[in-house]
């Protein structure tokens, strides 16, 4: 290496041969094997163990990704009030009953549908 350079190798993205020897050895040993394997005497699940086995060979695994769709806007978020009736209510409904409801004590317990009545009509 020259001040910090490469200056002599494979250049980039040249692949690798003797990974590539090795690679399609494996592959032609492991297709002799699975040609050889009479599948219709096989168990379900062994049938199963081997799909799985084999498929992550052929399929490449997902990776997690980030959503960056809203990134660089804030997200909105809607939260209804719903009483046990259905009801939908405001959040000012619901700021004034809970004010009204917190006044209330042990020795009001029962009046508070009769306060709800009141309030809400």
């Amino acid at each position: 290496m020259a001040n910090g350079y490469k200056t002599g190798g494979r250049k980039k993205g040249t692949p690798n041969k003797i990974t590539s020897l090795v690679r399609e050895s494996l592959t032609s040993y492991v297709q002799d094997i699975l040609n050889t394997i009479d599948i219709n005497k096989l168990e379900d699940t062994e049938k199963i163990r081997l799909a799985l086995g084999v498929m992550q060979y052929i399929l490449p695994k997902k990776r997690a990704i980030e959503d960056t769709t809203y990134a660089d806007k804030p997200r909105e978020i809607t939260i209804q009030f719903v009483d046990a009736n259905g009801i939908v209510k405001t959040p000012e409904q619901m700021k004034k009953e809970h004010q009204a409801l917190s006044m209330l004590d042990t020795d009001d317990y029962g009046l508070h549908k009769d306060l709800d009545n009141i309030i809400n009509g």
